[in-house]
């Protein structure tokens, strides 16, 4: 099978544009900065995750981004922020139950945009295409 780089970049390039403009678009209508939904979904969906380090990393966001969004996040009582005790450095993210409309919200809105990808797909080849694509992201490493 030839694969063709560019067009898997071309894809990649459009299923990010498109989500990002449909995402800003759910954040406004929480009444949320994209930043702001950018760090609330990513510690809703990734528990295992709860470091601004993490949401930096791993959604590929600038420090300052995640930063910024984390401090009006927490002014607006949607995120508890926790010293480690162990290593002061370290300040673990805990969303609040304020979160948790917005973050249904959100939640809902990923959804929608991913049932939209799918449409018109089978539930047996969609789900193929979720374990290739999990494949694909466990032979790359995004810490580099």
């Amino acid at each position: 099978m030839k694969i063709s780089i560019s067009r898997f970049l071309r894809f990649q390039k459009k299923l990010s544009k498109l989500y990002e403009e449909h995402f800003a678009s759910a954040a406004a209508q929480c009444g949320l900065s994209k930043p702001e939904a950018d760090v609330l979904i990513f510690l809703a969906n990734n528990p295992e995750y709860h470091t601004a380090r993490d949401v930096a990393i791993y959604r590929g966001l600038s420090k300052a981004y995640v930063s910024r969004a984390v401090d009006r996040l927490q002014r607006r009582g949607f995120l508890q922020v926790e010293t480690q005790a162990e290593d002061r450095r370290v300040q673990n993210l805990r969303l609040t139950e304020a979160a948790a409309a917005p973050v249904g919200e959100l939640q809902a809105a990923q959804e929608v945009f991913f049932a939209g990808l799918t449409q018109g797909i089978p539930a047996e080849p969609a789900q193929i295409a979720v374990d290739v694509l999990d494949q694909i992201m466990k032979n790359t490493d995004i810490t580099r």
